[in-house]
């Protein structure tokens, strides 16, 4: 993707939600998130929600994350996200990469 369409919004560590907030003016529509697979493949499900400035609304889900997933979505003007992931209790998921793009 080319140097414009990269927000430098990202994380990685040890978590069950990460929250992320991008510039103003910009409008992210893809999720990137990856597992650190040394540790193993731990996240059983996500859900990726967006504050529109009054709520958090659902934006999309899935299941498992492994290498890496790539997950369109459809922001309309939120600039706060937030993802949560679903492992087995006592398991905490280690993220590699949390990035939002705006795709081409």
């Amino acid at each position: 993707m080319s140097s414009s369409s990269f927000f430098p919004v990202s994380a990685n560590g040890t978590a069950r939600v990460f929250e992320l907030t991008v510039p103003a003016g910009k409008r992210p529509d893809l999720l990137s998130v990856a597992e650190d697979l040394r540790a193993g493949e731990k996240v059983r499900a996500f859900a990726l929600s967006g504050f529109d400035g009054t709520a958090w609304r659902p934006l999309a889900k899935g299941e498992h994350v492994g290498h890496r997933r790539l997950v369109r979505f459809a922001a309309d003007g939120c600039t706060r996200f937030r993802l949560e992931l679903t492992a087995p209790a006592g398991v905490t998921p280690v993220i590699r990469d949390l990035t939002l793009y705006d795709a081409p």
